[in-house]
């Protein structure tokens, strides 16, 4: 018999109610990759963003 975890919040559906908060562990998408490969089920990330090519950074005036 197998136990089934799964739950459905926010229109969201979970293979299972562990998620990881927003913090060091899901700091980049290797690490998020990583926990969903080890079963978590799910992640909370500060920011998202893509990544633009021509993008200027650290600018100062």
């Amino acid at each position: 018999m197998t136990a089934v975890l799964g739950i459905k919040a926010a229109g969201i559906h979970y293979l299972n109610p562990f998620v990881l908060s927003s913090a060091p562990p899901t700091g980049s998408r290797e690490m998020i990759e990583r926990a969903f490969d080890a079963g978590w089920g799910g992640s909370v990330i500060k920011t998202l963003a893509q990544d633009e090519p021509n993008a200027l950074h650290n600018v100062t005036p």
